[in-house]
């Protein structure tokens, strides 16, 4: 039997609370293109990353919580030999209905329920569905299991039994080449979760970063914080839908990117300031690196463009932010490669060759004219 989720939130949700999590032993990809699920472009790799996940409360109201989430993770990218140092760091915001655990920023055609609580009195046995899976392009449900393992946390020991084991699959039952799961450890007694492997799909869905744990991500702390007050009624619900982008430009040639902003929201939506910058290499801005978006209506795409160039060869580190009143809803970042012509540069490093070449043939056939004259 599928667990519908109909039960009432915990008695413990409430404004302020809170849970941090430890990662560790993480990688983690930006994807640049899904419009392929089975085959996405992504900018990075970022690997045997080490951080950290916090999701927090911010207000109730009619039943609706808006839920921060902020997350950080620091790994190496082996893609060069150098194998540097590359960080992610986010913040973005939900709407989650509290009895339900549906995300509102989500649509009807691919719903994602929160995963960080279950319903307290869950057994095991019992199914449930989670929601749309994009990077594969199916639906996912899952299922309950007893642990009988314990786990370390920075709360405290849980031990196996007192956890509910939740693991899942693809309800599709097609499987080719990404299987983008998620496994979580619940404590049975308060529903929270405590730890989880695998794939974290907030940040897939909303950022799209495919982070996958090979460790364990376990419950660090958590509590119950102040929290400023906040006007649910004008906050925004919105999701970038889609970035246009070339993977590698030359270096000195206009090119543009494309953002699309999504309204998933039942309110009109406004004043969204949009920007761009670069975080490492100089970056040359031929439109405002700055939009303003006036007005979005609900289920409506907004299109966000800038038309950029690139001085120097290298890999360049670009952010999107979208804000509301100084709150950041999104960031995004991704990479693109400057790369010199190289044919261009080869036939600009060839013509002095060839005008030599062809005035000493002039003078070779000047000088054999000569000697039969």
């Amino acid at each position: 039997m599928i667990n519908s989720f109909v039960n009432a939130s915990p008695p413990w949700l409430t404004v302020g609370f809170y849970a941090k999590y430890t990662v560790k032993l993480a990688n983690f990809q930006p994807i640049i293109n899904l419009e392929n699920p089975h085959d996405p472009e992504f900018s990075y790799c970022g690997r045997f990353g080490n951080g950290s996940f916090l999701w927090k409360v911010e207000k109730i109201e009619n039943n609706i919580a808006l839920i921060k989430v902020n997350f950080s993770i620091v790994g190496f990218d082996f893609s060069t030999i150098e194998a540097p140092k590359v960080e992610i760091s986010r913040s973005f915001h939900l709407l989650v209905d509290i009895n339900s655990r549906l995300i509102l920023n989500t649509t009807d055609a691919d719903p994602l329920y929160f995963p960080y609580w279950i319903p307290i009195g869950t057994r095991a046995g019992e199914e449930i569905f989670l929601g749309y899976q994009k990077l594969e392009n199916f639906w996912l449900v899952g299922k309950f299991y007893l642990c009988g393992i314990d786990i370390d946390t920075g709360l405290k020991r849980f031990r196996g039994s007192d956890l509910l084991f939740l693991t899942t699959e693809n309800m599709t039952k097609v499987n080719k080449g990404y299987l983008p799961i998620f496994d979580g450890f619940y404590d049975r007694e308060s529903g929270l979760l405590i730890a989880l492997t695998d794939t974290e799909q907030l940040s897939l869905r909303f950022l799209n970063i495919w982070i996958t744990v090979s460790d364990r991500m376990v419950l660090d702390r958590s509590g119950i914080e102040p929290v400023r007050n906040v006007d649910m009624s004008t906050f925004p619900s919105i999701s970038i839908s889609g970035i246009t982008a070339p993977s590698e430009v030359e270096v000195g040639r206009e090119f543009e990117l494309d953002l699309m902003l999504f309204n998933n929201g039942t309110v009109n939506t406004g004043n969204l300031m949009v920007s761009l910058y670069s975080l490492n290499e100089s970056l040359l801005t031929l439109s405002d690196r700055e939009a303003l978006v006036e007005n979005i209506s609900p289920l409506e795409n907004r299109e966000v463009k800038w038309r950029l160039m690139f001085q120097s060869e290298g890999k360049y580190l670009l952010r999107l932010n979208v804000l509301k009143d100084n709150i950041t809803l999104l960031q995004k970042e991704l990479i693109i490669k400057g790369k010199h012509p190289g044919f261009r540069v080869a036939l600009l490093m060839a013509i002095p060759i060839i005008f030599i070449l062809v005035l000493i043939s002039l003078v070779l056939l000047r000088r054999r004219r000569k000697k039969y004259v």
